[in-house]
This record gives C-alpha cells, structure tokens and sequence, in this order.
C-alpha cells in the first residue's frame, strides 16, 4: 500500500502527472455570467464536486493499491512478497508499473472501462470548453492585446465564441500530437498552479486593502489561507520542476509586461487599485503625525493654469520645478455669477476635470486637475488655496500667469481685473504659501506645441476662466540653457532652491547654467558681498556656473523715470479702489526707485538668458494694485521670459543634509 516510486520519478513528478484531473476547480467560476444564482450555485458545486472527486480518486487508488501486482511477468502468479527476475532489471511487461491496461485486464467488462475513459475525457474537455474560451472572449473584447478583436464576436442567443473554439481546438489537437502525457502534464500543472497562485495572490490582496467592494460570502473565509494557497501552489511550482517553473514564470511574466506596456484603457476594479489607495491613505495619516521639517521640503505647486492645455507653459514649467517628485495640482476656475446656474456647473465641472487629467496623461505629466465654480475668478482662486491638497500633500507655491496686456491704452487691463489680481496674491501669502508668476513670450523654454487639446463637445456653453499668461506656442531647441537668478531678499530660500531644481534631471531645462546675481547692501563692498554669497551658496550646495555682486542700489536715471511715471498717469486718481493717490507715490518713491533700477539690471545682465529668475515683490496692503502691476511690469518687460518668485519666509534650505 506503500508508494514505490521508481529511479526516474519522485512523488512531485507523478503529482505534476496527475493534478490535471483536478483542475475543473474553477469551472463553476468561468460561467458564472450564465448561472441563476452563481453566489450560491459556485460554492456549492465547487465544493461537492471536490468531494465526489476525492472520494472515488482515493477509493480507487486504494482498491487499485490493494489488489494489483506492481510487477509480474504474465507466466507465474504474481505475488507482492516474492516479486518476479523481472523486477530486478526493469522488466517486467505487467503489473501496475509497467502495464497501462491493467484495469481493463481485470474488469468483469473490459469495453465499459473504454467507454469510461472516453466519457471522463469528454467531461473534461467540455468543462474546459464552456469555462476557458468565454473568458478569453472576454478579454479580447476589452481590447487588452490589439488584433485579437476578432475572437470577441460571439454567435446566437449565448453569445457563443465560435471563434475561439476554433483556436481551443487548434491548440488542443497541437497538443495532443505530441503523444506523450508524462511530457505535458508538467507544463500544465504548472501554468494552472501559476494561475491558482495569482488568484489566491489576488484574493488575499483584496482582503488586506479592506476594500468594501471584496465581500466574500463564504464564512470560513480567510486571507491567510488565501496566501498559504498561493505560497503552496509556487513551491509545488519549483519542486515538480525548477526549469518547468521558470519557463512558466517567464511566460506570465512577458505577457504581464507587454500588456502593462500597452496600457490598454480598461478599468476593472483590481485589488492593486485598492492596495494603492490603501497605502497612500496610510502614508498620509503618518505625514499628520511629524511636523514639518526643512530637510523634507518639496515644492508642492499649485498651478492657477485653467484648462492644462490653455496655458501649457504654466503647466510645464509647473513640472519641471516637481518632476514628479512632489504634488502637482493645476487648478481651473468656472467663473458663474448666477447661484442657479452655478449648481448646474457641477457636473460641467466634474466633466472639464476628467478631459483635463486625460489630457495631463497624454502628455506624460504627473499632476492632478481641480476644477472649482465660483461666482468670481478670486472667489475661485480662495477656495482652491483652501481645499487643495489633503493634510501635509498640499500647495506650498501658487504659480500663475502674468498680467498683461499689449494694448496701447494701459487701462485696456481694467482695474476691476487688476485689484481681483493683487487680491489673489494677497490670499496666496495670507494663506501661507509662496507666490511664482510666470511672464513668457513666445519660443520660451517651456512652450509646448504637442500638448493635446481639450474636447469641449460635451462642455458647450461653459465658461472657463484664470489668469491671463502670453503662452504662444513654440519651438524647443536642444541647445545648453541659461538661468539666470536675481536673490534681492531673503524669502527663506525659495528664489534659489527652485532654478536648482529646473537644472535637474526630469526638467525641461535639465543642465543649464544656473548664474546667480544679487545686489550689494548699502556700506558692502563687491568684493566682500561676493565672498558671503558664494559661502553661502556653498554651504547650501547650490552648484552654479557663475557668481556676480552689483553694487547698491543707484537712483534711476531720469529718462527711464520718466517713462515709468508716464505709465503711472493712466492710474492716478483717488475716485476708483486700485488708483494711486499722490500720497501712495510720495510714500513708495524709494521703492518705486528700486524696482525701476532692477529692471534696468536685469535688462543689463541678463537679456540674453533663457530664463530670468527674480524675487517678487511684495504685495503690501497698502499698495495700489495699479501701481504693484506696473512694477511687475517694469521689473520683467523686454526677456525673453521671467519668473517673479517669493517665497512665504519659511526655510526652504539648509546648511546640513
């Protein structure tokens, strides 16, 4: 009753022989679409079919064990204790070990034990042929692997895959003709253990991510018995047959990647979503608990963009600075004045949000879209700073486009648009986070000419609004590019560290000179202000091409002070809010001096740069919004394409690492 295995098996090789007879297990499960109550049917018919087929495969291994004769040589009686000569060389041509036909020999109707065998075959293969070929049907229906949509037409009432059982049939009858079932059943057992390992493997994830939508029905449930069955099916794998097994892996494997590579635009569900969600659930809750430290600050930009195609240098540069390393929200405001209407938005909303991120994916960008309906652009705007984001993954920068307009009348920008402008600022700082403004002109460093339009079929009659940017579109060159950066205050780093971060890899401008520029406090000599600066900028390990100290401040020459107040004369008055009294100007005449002089540096030195990174200004409350756009546009008119940034005076830098 003992096993006996002989020199060339071992009892893995005679289980890889026989576990194909038990592989009907999921049966039930490929027809569940076509059972009345599958929820019920599978689990019951699973597990009695199970147990009718342990009990005769264990009835007739017993039977067979207890009353045939391993080996015998057809001449004398067989007998277990005395075995025949023939059993020392391996050459016995009857007994259970050498003789095929044994059961057939001993049967009172030896045609009934054919009949049987044929019967068992057709069972098999027919359970095979309903379950396998519908679900392959399925899945060239999704369109997972291009070219195989021709096996998704189904036939008749059933929707029978016709096709697909032409291909079954094909590959079974290849199969066949091999003629050797000890050869194939290693290669089967295999590929259906790998299976059963996935589905366990999926199962027991599922559970683990708690997912509400993974509600198993059966009560003895448990996901560790889920990856016991999975872990148990892979060893089986590799003790049957390591080169089996690694074939066999490879082949999942390569057909895994190639479909990931495919990225067929499908959406089942899987417990890798949940696990997903699971663990960046998890890991923003740990956020919660450390408070937030110097060394681990990421820029985490808010992009007052619109629709991403809309202002694509916006989102680009937006990108270079996160590189996917950090949060990337590009933020759109639907401007509706009417409460009515603005309920009616909310699917609009929803909609716009959805092309949007498609739109994002497209082009390779890693961002999320957030799209809010406001009665006004600022209102919009507050309400982004306030829900963006969730605990510690939200906007620490704001970046939005320039205002400007190339009308000859400078008013042609209304004041009504210009407060509304500085007031989304103001609400920037006030809300703790730093302010980027982006003013590029065309064939800039972050134009992008593929960046895919938005369908807008489905969202006619919308309005979309943000602010206004000058983003035509461009060509981008291959050539070394220049950054040059104008440090005028300390905001806690935020004027440095972001041009370091467009220098790396990931960014639009990866390698480019980063040159470095400030000016020398009153009393400081040049040289000794450069000293302090390049130590710095050591200790900050900021690599740079080029280090130049200006001298302090000068009072602007009159020609060009002119010309500024000239710009101003549209804008004075005291009879509208945004207007510049005489007493604004008497009281800002410094400042006004010092932002006069900046631009005339930054034309100077750095006209020629790709990118001019400069210290924003800050927008005090009592400062006129016609008199702060004028000094953005002072600052920034005439190159090639400049970033106003400030940060919130929170340390973006340090000394240590």
């Amino acid at each position: 009753m003992l096993p006996d295995f002989r020199s060339e098996h071992n009892f893995f090789s005679v289980f890889s022989v026989y576990f194909p007879a038990a592989t009907g297990i999921m049966a039930g499960a490929n027809i569940s679409g076509h059972l009345k109550n599958p929820q019920a049917a599978i689990p019951r018919g699973t597990l009695a079919a199970i147990a009718v087929s342990t009990v005769v495969y264990t009835a007739f291994a017993l039977v067979a064990g207890a009353t045939y004769a391993r080996d015998a040589d057809g001449v004398n009686e067989a007998d277990q204790d005395n075995p025949p000569d023939c059993y020392l060389n391996a050459t016995c041509p009857f007994g259970l070990h050498n003789y095929y036909q044994m059961v057939t020999v001993t049967s009172v109707w030896p045609p009934l034990i054919t009949i049987g065998i044929v019967a068992s075959s057709l069972c098999s293969a027919m359970a095979s042929l309903v379950g396998a070929p519908r679900v392959f049907q399925a899945v060239c229906a999704d369109r997972i692997i291009p070219k195989l949509e021709f096996f998704a037409k189904g036939y008749g009432k059933g929707n029978d895959p016709r096709r697909v059982y032409a291909l079954s049939f094909v590959i079974t009858v290849t199969i066949v003709m091999i003629g050797n079932l000890n050869v194939i059943a290693p290669f089967i057992s295999n590929f259906f253990l790998c299976a059963y390992a996935l589905v366990n493997y999926a199962c027991f994830t599922a559970c683990l991510s708690q997912t509400p939508g993974f509600r198993p029905a059966f009560r003895f449930y448990s996901p560790w018995l889920s990856l016991f069955g999975a872990v148990m099916c892979v060893s089986i794998m590799f003790v049957m047959s390591w080169p089996t097994t690694l074939f066999t892996c490879s082949f999942f494997f390569a057909v895994y990647s190639f479909i990931r590579h495919l990225k067929p635009d499908v959406n089942w569900g899987t417990s890798t979503t949940a696990t997903t969600y699971k663990h960046a659930y998890n890991g923003v809750m740990k956020l919660t608990k450390d408070e937030p430290h110097v060394k681990n600050y990421r820029p985490q930009v808010l992009v007052l963009s619109g629709a991403p195609h809309e202002r694509s240098s916006l989102v680009q540069l937006a990108y270079s600075i996160t590189r996917g390393a950090s949060l990337l929200v590009c933020g759109n405001v639907i401007h509706e004045p009417s409460t009515e209407e603005m309920s009616k938005q909310l699917a609009t909303a929803r909609k716009i949000e959805e092309m949007s991120q498609s739109a994002l994916r497209r082009q390779h960008i890693k961002g999320i879209c957030k799209v809010v309906v406001a009665p006004s652009l600022e209102t919009g705007c507050m309400m982004l700073y306030q829900t963006c984001g969730l605990g510690r993954m939200s906007p620490n920068i704001v970046l939005l486009g320039f205002l400007q307009s190339e009308a000859k009348d400078r008013r042609a920008v209304k004041l009504e648009t210009r407060n509304a402008y500085l007031r989304i600022i103001q609400h920037a700082f006030y809300s703790g986070m730093g302010v980027a403004i982006l003013r590029s002109n065309p064939k800039n460093p972050f134009d992008d000419p593929s960046a895919p339009p938005l369908d807008t079929d489905s969202t006619q009659g919308s309005t979309t609004t943000g602010t206004t940017g000058n983003t035509e579109l461009g060509i981008i060159t291959n050539k070394k590019f220049t950054i040059d950066v104008w440090w005028l205050s300390d905001d806690g780093g935020l004027t440095l560290l972001v041009p370091y971060l467009l220098t790396l890899s990931g960014s639009r401008l990866k390698g480019a000179n980063l040159r470095v520029f400030t000016i020398a406090p009153e009393g400081e000599s040049v040289s000794t202000e450069e000293k302090r600066m390049a130590s710095l900028l050591e200790k900050f390990r900021i690599q740079y091409s080029y280090l130049h100290v200006v001298p302090a401040f000068t009072k602007p020459d009159e020609k060009t002070s002119d010309q500024f107040y000239k710009t101003l004369e549209p804008f004075l008055g005291e009879e509208e809010d945004g207007m510049i009294s005489k007493d604004e100007l008497t009281r800002m005449s410094n400042k006004i001096a010092r932002h006069i002089q900046t631009g005339t540096l930054l034309r100077n030195f750095s006209s020629k740069a790709d990118l001019v990174v400069v210290t924003l200004p800050f927008p005090q409350k009592d400062v006129s919004s016609g008199l702060y756009t004028n000094w953005l546009e002072t600052i920034s008119h005439g190159l090639q394409c400049v970033l106003l940034i400030r940060g919130n005076h929170h340390n973006v830098l340090t000394f240590y690492s």
